[in-house]
């Protein structure tokens, strides 16, 4: 399934403020460690923060966004055999509009009919709308908005958890580190090391793209 976008912002998973799962602050209380103001601590902590952000956000599928009050505006190709289209920003907040039309080859769209609210059924959580769609390419156009606007708490304690294991590593010795650059600097190891309830939480999010774009 294709698309193309029409009008909002680019893509680009990480653009600021769209991948912090949780504070320095909030990571520190939950670990019931004490912040040492900006010290060598905290520059460890928060690294560990951003590291497994980014892990999580892998796991995820790179779509577990917070911008529910960005506007993403695209036109689709809907697969013939399936009457639904997937909206890659989710969970979905507001639906500003749907359209069936076409697009011109300098971009834009025409609209030729918009579906009644009854004719079509929006999944929020996975971002899948399914409705009597019609042939051709880049047939419907689709404004929404897309993310959380707070993380969820569990995603959060999966973070706790997985931050946890690492900074417990990087301060006991362990035979199976296999390299540490420096005193402030997050060590690697042999092992797995994600727990499994953070494991479970992510993957629980991890809703798969079913488009080709």
């Amino acid at each position: 399934m294709e698309r193309v976008q029409i009008a909002g912002p680019a893509e680009t998973v990480g653009a600021a403020g769209t991948l912090t799962l949780a504070t320095l602050a909030e990571t520190l209380a939950y670990l019931e460690q004490t912040s040492d103001s900006g010290g060598p601590f905290d520059l460890l902590v928060q690294s560990l923060i951003d590291s497994v952000s980014v892990a999580a956000f892998g796991i995820m599928g790179g779509r577990f966004l917070k911008r529910p009050a960005t506007a993403f505006d695209f036109a689709f190709t809907p697969l013939g055999s399936l009457d639904a289209l997937f909206l890659h920003q989710f969970p979905v907040g507001t639906i500003t509009s749907i359209d069936y039309g076409y697009m011109s080859q300098d971009g834009t769209f025409s609209a030729q009919q918009t579906p009644q609210a009854t004719e079509w059924y929006a999944d929020r959580r996975s971002g899948r709308i399914y409705a009597t769609l019609p042939w051709g390419k880049h047939s419907v156009r689709i404004v929404w908005t897309g993310g959380y606007v707070t993380v969820p708490q569990d995603a959060k304690e999966a973070l706790f958890q997985w931050v946890g294991v690492k900074l417990a590593r990087i301060k006991t010795a362990r035979w199976d580190a296999t390299s540490m650059q420096g005193a402030n600097e997050a060590r690697t190891f042999r092992e797995q090391e994600i727990p499994v309830f953070s494991r479970d939480v992510f993957a629980k999010y991890a809703i798969a793209e079913v488009t080709v774009s």
